[in-house]
């Protein structure tokens, strides 16, 4: 991910830079990538077999192929998870931020599974140098059944869950003391989370991914 003046970025770590790599050994996992649309401008390493940066504004290019997405953070999220659900064929990082709009719409509600990475990330800076602790936990967010099998066989220290499987069974075992019977729809999924206590629902999801870290 590339700084763009006219976007704000979410902080990361405590540090007060703007670019945030990828540690190598997640994409390393995943296999060969075709395209990285938000790309920094002089990577130490390359992702991707091509890659956009903020030069090229990988939001207004035509995506090919299998995609790497790791997106500015701030409230432009949106529109990149926007654009990956309509390509249909990559692996986005991002935060877990479960309870945000954009969440919902283009990961809960669009996407084929999502993998929650055990512990917290230490992404790299421009320069390759690693930095701390991210301030946050991340997931991987899978779009295309041969992404999903790219995540179950990563060998990535985690929690797969994918949509219309897991989710069932969260659904019936574990959201039903808070008073929903049978099972839901995405569309019920989206409504229940905004309208519902967040922190239990959260909780549930925990315990469900094996508990507290």
């Amino acid at each position: 991910m590339s700084r763009n003046p006219n976007r704000v970025y979410d902080r990361r770590t405590k540090s007060t830079s703007d670019t945030w790599l990828t540690p190598p050994e997640i994409t390393k996992a995943l296999g060969t990538f075709e395209l990285d649309p938000a790309s920094p401008i002089s990577p130490p390493w390359n992702i991707a077999k091509r890659h956009y940066t903020e030069e090229d504004d990988g939001l207004a290019q035509k995506w090919t192929d299998r995609v790497w997405l790791n997106p500015p953070y701030g409230h432009q999220i949106e529109k990149w998870m926007k654009k990956m659900v309509e390509h249909g064929n990559g692996i986005a990082l991002v935060g877990c931020r479960t309870e945000t709009r954009w969440f919902h719409d283009w990961v809960w509600n669009a996407a084929d599974a999502v993998f929650f990475l055990k512990g917290r990330l230490r992404f790299y800076r421009a320069d390759g140098t690693q930095d701390g602790t991210a301030a946050f936990p991340s997931c991987l967010v899978a779009y295309g059944r041969q992404n999903v099998e790219a995540l179950r066989r990563s060998g990535l220290e985690g929690h797969l869950v994918e949509m219309g499987k897991d989710f069932g069974r969260v659904q019936n075992n574990r959201l039903r003391g808070f008073g929903f019977r049978g099972r839901m729809t995405s569309r019920e999924h989206s409504h229940f989370f905004r309208k519902r206590n967040i922190q239990r629902a959260a909780k549930a999801m925990n315990n469900h991914q094996g508990g507290r870290e």
